[in-house]
């Protein structure tokens, strides 16, 4: 007999989505992985279609933004600085891309977790 509710698949005592990339960022300095991977993703989409490339994006800003509000001290300050650059930067992929970057770093406008002051300074290369 169906309870219209979803089975559990993990234990009562399994780590939450939050423990778990709390432990990733802690242990293996993940969030360096994922702007490592999200700059090599940029470099490499530079010729492809403008709307999968923004979709792919969007996935990994997504997953930043999960990490970053689990672990909000996450990035150093270099990787922000390398972020800030590809997402909206001189090295961001086009307008549309930029966009995104710049809704990324809206959701953390009133938090103090995203770029120190003297980043903010940086011109976006348009």
């Amino acid at each position: 007999m169906s309870t219209g509710r979803r089975p559990r698949n993990h234990r009562a005592d399994s780590p939450t989505a939050p423990e778990d990339v709390g432990y990733l960022v802690d242990k293996f300095d993940f969030a360096a992985l994922v702007v490592s991977e999200l700059v090599g993703f940029i470099e490499g989409h530079r010729s492809v279609e403008t709307i999968p490339r923004t979709r792919k994006l969007k996935l990994r800003l997504e997953l930043l933004s999960f990490m970053l509000c689990v672990s909000p001290k996450c990035l150093s300050k270099e990787l922000h600085a390398q972020l800030w650059l590809y997402l909206v930067g001189e090295k961001a992929l086009g307008s549309s891309e930029r966009d995104l970057g710049c809704e990324f770093y809206n959701q953390f406008s009133s938090l103090d977790v995203l770029l120190p002051v003297n980043l903010m300074s940086h011109s976006i290369g348009v």
